[in-house]
């Protein structure tokens, strides 16, 4: 999959979570937002982190370790019985 594609699934889900987080928020409260302690879309913005920042973080660490691992043609070990694969153009990255 594309990273750019991964990573404007994720921008949606986490729309979505803030929009579900701000609603449960709300009708915790009964509706009112006098019966909150903070605003309904601090509620929001903190279910969007909990979606996005945990799963940015493990799309950066797959991400450096797919550079890393990933070796040029050139370093092929045929010979061995070995292959190194390109996992870059493999994975479409």
């Amino acid at each position: 999959m594309n990273s750019l594609l991964l990573i404007a699934i994720l921008l949606v889900l986490s729309a979505i979570g803030y929009q579900v987080g701000r609603k449960r928020a709300l009708a915790g409260a009964g509706g009112q937002i006098s019966g909150l302690h903070s605003l309904p879309s601090y509620y929001g913005s903190y279910v969007a982190l909990w979606c996005a920042l945990p799963a940015l973080l493990v799309i950066g660490l797959w991400l450096g370790l797919l550079r890393r691992l990933s070796c040029p043609t050139s370093l092929r070990l045929s010979s061995c019985g070995l292959q190194c694969f390109n996992l870059s153009s493999t994975l479409g990255m």
